[in-house]
């Protein structure tokens, strides 16, 4: 514990000039134990530790420490002073965090030293939506990741908190069911979470999970439309919302944990896979359980609960696609209208039909994707678009695809 405190005693004589001493992750052996029985014990050598440098060091020029939780509220800063806190909300350091939109054109480039359009558009889907302050920025190891692999993949590094997070997800109420299912849809959420949490704080209420969320990364803050963009509380003028599709893949996978069909996110995504890829097999193997999970005691009571089902799984899409539901197109509205914007995959239309007692899947779905061309629902569409009519509720679902290309 004295060691450093010596070396800076040491550096100092040497060179004449007080060391700046660089902590970082400074609370990675708190979250480490969170809820384990030593907690305590780490928190009071962490706390010995830092007292004996930053407390009445003469041979200290500053210390400069980056951790999860915000110092100012942990209890081993509490008999310190002079501590100036820089969090997610603050705008004087905010460029400085992650990669900037210029930045990243600057790394994302062909041989040439030409701007690769196409790999911006993936990094800015992937990668871009953290703010800082009034900065929107990338993640800089994931965007170095990408540049190197070419594989627009999850790069984010495991750390503590994906540990206290996962703990918190385990009994989720089901206000806290809604709302992780909101935040994987897309939606944002007003809501009244704080910067300055600390270990003992994550048990007493919900919000704190999404306190955690936000500063450990998996969501971000951003101003409400017409906001000044000063700092002021989340729930005054900030909503949250998962900054994009690495966050999103990720969170998805944890959140599948607190449903007793852990499966559930991974089936919605392989869904809306085999939906792209127009798979009708994988499709029809995978309806099923997604289906069940949505409505676990029977079918829909009406078609437009499978629409909602559907819809939850185009979620997981992301920005490359424009996803609608009851579009008026051609001389109707298409259950579900999907416009490919770019990269890979295509656009799609989806007829979706609940079988009544005594009726035929497999000629309602030959009805639903019939009603798709005689109404002209792929209108405003270019390219290859699958179309497909599909027939729920009545056992096993029935799936008709046709290939156009308009």
């Amino acid at each position: 514990i004295h060691s450093i405190k010596l070396l800076c005693r040491i550096l100092h004589r040497h060179y004449g000039v007080a060391p700046v001493v660089l902590i970082d992750e400074y609370d990675k052996p708190v979250t480490d134990t969170y809820n384990e029985s030593h907690h305590e014990e780490i928190l009071g050598i962490i706390r010995d530790f830092l007292r004996l440098i930053l407390k009445d060091n003469e041979h200290l020029t500053k210390c400069v420490i980056t951790g999860v939780s915000q110092v100012a509220k942990e209890s081993m800063f509490s008999d310190l002073n002079n501590l100036y806190v820089n969090n997610i909300l603050s705008t004087d350091l905010d460029e400085w965090f992650g990669f900037t939109e210029m930045e990243v054109s600057e790394i994302l480039v062909n041989d040439d030293g030409i701007v690769d359009e196409n790999k911006m558009r993936i990094a800015k889907e992937w990668y871009d939506g953290y703010v800082f302050g009034n900065t929107e920025v990338y993640n800089p190891w994931s965007i170095l990741m990408y540049n190197n692999t070419g594989k627009a993949d999850k790069y984010r590094i495991e750390t503590g908190g994906d540990r206290i997070v996962n703990d918190l997800l385990k009994n989720p109420d089901e206000e806290m069911q809604k709302k992780l299912e909101r935040l994987l849809s897309n939606e944002g959420l007003p809501m009244d979470v704080r910067t300055g949490i600390s270990m003992r704080d994550l048990g007493n209420s919900p919000e704190n999970l999404f306190s955690m969320l936000l500063v450990a990364g998996y969501l971000t803050a951003v101003p409400i439309a017409g906001n000044s963009g000063e700092d002021v509380p989340i729930a005054e003028g900030r909503i949250v919302k998962i900054p994009n599709m690495e966050v999103r893949r990720h969170l998805a996978a944890m959140v599948a944990g607190m449903y007793n069909r852990g499966t559930i996110i991974t089936n919605m995504t392989k869904l809306t896979d085999a939906v792209i890829s127009g798979n009708e097999n994988d499709i029809l193997e995978r309806l099923p359980d997604v289906i069940e999970f949505f409505f676990p005691y029977g079918k829909a009571r009406y078609e437009e609960g499978y629409q909602t089902a559907f819809m939850a799984c185009l979620a997981f899409l992301g920005d490359r696609f424009d996803v609608k539901s009851e579009y008026v197109a051609g001389t109707g509205k298409a259950d579900i209208w999907v416009r490919r914007l770019y990269g890979p995959g295509c656009n799609m239309v989806l007829e979706i039909k609940r079988v009544e007692e005594g009726q035929d899947p497999d000629i309602l779905s030959e009805k639903a994707l019939e009603q798709i061309l005689n109404h002209r629902y792929t209108a405003g569409l270019k390219g290859r678009t699958p179309v497909f009519g599909i027939a729920l509720g009545g056992g096993k679902p029935s799936v008709i695809r046709k290939e156009l290309f308009i």
